[in-house]
């Protein structure tokens, strides 16, 4: 048996199907306990079951401002101004984000 931990990230259900389908393969929060390695569960709410599981592959620090278009594809959008909009949003006032990647299990 490894000693991955296993854990939960939360998405809104709109990034369900593009993660689901490879499209979004990264997500920025503002904090992490997470590590490369780290088996997660994908899911909605709080209650609601799992719509995948998932490893964490790198997790690292990103600035608002350095935000590319690696990176937004990375998370599903197809510029880095439609991601900086969004993480306005959701974060208003954060300049620094931890860069959690990850890959979905097929068939778990």
């Amino acid at each position: 048996m490894d000693n991955a931990r296993v854990a939960r990230l939360s998405f809104k259900k709109t990034y369900v199907e593009p993660i689901l389908d490879g499209t979004k393969t990264s997500t920025l929060r503002k904090t992490t306990n997470l590590e490369p390695g780290d088996r997660v569960t994908l899911t909605c709410r709080w209650g609601d079951p799992p719509f995948a599981e998932a490893t964490v592959t790198r997790v690292s620090e990103v600035r608002l401002d350095a935000v590319d278009f690696e990176l937004a594809h990375a998370e599903g959008f197809d510029t880095p101004e439609a991601l900086v909009k969004v993480l306005g949003e959701l974060y208003p006032d954060q300049e620094q984000f931890v860069r959690i990647d990850f890959v979905v299990h097929a068939g778990d």
